[in-house]
């Protein structure tokens, strides 16, 4: 062989050696396990929470001698969740197609009902470690209210109603009288003791409150999450992870693969696995329970606070709000949310600090009533009322301007419309129907 074709080989052979060691590094990435629900990951030190702890009714409607009543009060809806955790349920039934759509709503808010609401529909499988029920064959229920008529009944039996209000199912479950008479005497006949709320709406159902609401504005000092223990909790290999500091949104943390941005402006923490992309639709049953056990192993509860407040089978994401002395904090740095993908977590945000202590210098603040703000809303040319599906006081969570270690929390009506909490604006004549 000549010289020079010994270098034309040699050469054919480094160039593909040189192709072979280029393809190689454009496409290698670390072997990642997946993210594990149940690993040796960082989880805060607190109690994990369950079912019962995070699954909670947000208020207790009373009709009565054609009045309405509610209750908000967290103290008088323990008690009432107490009471109904010694009920025994049993032989459910789908009664949805016996109930007349056009009286619907008459039989969920007739005269004499209670209705026990919740945030947003909840799974009867996962509910029922609140609850006793005997049924070995529980079918697949999902709802927003428990409805009943606490009434003295001579029947031995007394039946109890699980409402979709917006799919307008209903479920027929059985209860010993002895139950519902107990209620009737330790909570309903003291109806009146509660404020008074007006109905309003045809197409969705309103009731607002009377009187005008006194709500406490606060200032809580916070602590801020060690994101280093977070980032240890949500990447399954941390020593891959790469941290970048940006100074106009905060830092980043990256494998490679995952993503996690600590976001200075907004006060929250996002991760992202983009892997995850696509859905697999499981039940809501499923969603939940592996939504709390996703804080449960991998973040924590920081703050006691949260509890549920919706979920989106469509969508496959989860909420938790924060509540403070019973009332929602309505804007985003006061939810954790969650969206899951094909086998693992897709997004998850989480504030960046939780609450400590409120300062002691809090200030009474008293709101128009709910019936002066559903007025003032009608009058609004920019909002359908046939979208206006609650009204509700709560708070809104705004950094202190003057100290970075305290946040303050300002009352204010909001209404919902489809999944969104919506701050009712200032009255301004320019938007005032005409």
């Amino acid at each position: 062989m000549n010289i020079e074709g010994a270098k034309s080989i040699i050469l054919t052979l480094l160039i593909m050696i040189s192709a072979f060691l280029t393809w190689n590094i454009w496409t290698y990435q670390p072997k990642y396990d997946p993210i594990s629900q149940s690993g040796d990951t960082y989880s805060v030190d607190i109690d994990k929470k369950g079912i019962d702890d995070v699954v909670k009714p947000s208020s207790v409607l009373f009709h009565k001698n054609g009045k309405h009543y509610q209750t908000f009060e967290e103290a008088d809806i323990y008690n009432i969740q107490k009471e109904l955790s010694g009920w025994t349920l049993y032989n459910f039934r789908d009664i949805s197609s016996t109930v007349n759509s056009l009286k619907f709503k008459d039989f969920v808010h007739g005269n004499g009902n209670t209705e026990i609401i919740f945030r947003d529909i909840v799974p009867l499988d996962l509910f029922k470690k609140t609850l006793d029920i005997d049924e070995e064959n529980l079918p697949s229920i999902s709802f927003d209210r428990i409805v009943f008529k606490p009434a003295d009944s001579p029947r031995r039996e007394a039946n109890v109603y699980f409402v979709s209000y917006e799919k307008q199912r209903v479920f027929e479950a059985k209860v010993n009288s002895s139950f519902i008479k107990k209620f009737n005497q330790a909570f309903y006949q003291k109806a009146a003791d509660y404020p008074e709320y007006q109905e309003h709406g045809k197409r969705n159902v309103l009731y607002v409150s009377k009187d005008p609401s006194k709500m406490n504005q606060y200032k809580y000092s916070i602590t801020r999450i060690n994101t280093e223990k977070f980032k240890d909790a949500l990447f399954s290999d941390p020593k891959y992870v790469v941290r970048h500091e940006s100074v106009i949104q905060g830092d980043e943390y990256s494998d490679g693969l995952r993503l996690m941005l600590v976001n200075k402006e907004s006060s929250m923490i996002s991760f992202v696995n983009p892997a995850q992309k696509s859905k697999v639709f499981g039940s809501s049953s499923d969603l939940l329970k592996k939504s709390i056990d996703f804080i449960n192993n991998h973040a924590g509860w920081e703050d006691n606070r949260y509890l549920f407040d919706g979920l989106n089978e469509e969508e496959q994401s989860v909420r938790f709000r924060l509540l403070v002395k019973g009332y929602p904090v309505f804007n985003d740095i006061g939810s954790i949310n969650e969206i899951w993908g094909s086998a693992d977590i897709y997004r998850y945000e989480h504030p960046s600090f939780f609450l400590e202590v409120p300062l002691p210098e809090d200030l009474s603040i008293t709101l128009q009533s709910g019936e002066e703000v559903y007025q003032r809303l009608r009058n609004m040319r920019n909002i359908d009322m046939d979208a206006v599906q609650d009204l509700a006081c709560g708070y809104m969570m705004m950094k202190d301007p003057t100290d970075s270690k305290l946040v303050s929390l300002e009352p204010k009506w909001y209404y919902r419309s489809g999944d969104d909490w919506i701050m009712v604006p200032d009255e301004d004549p320019g938007t005032r129907r005409r």
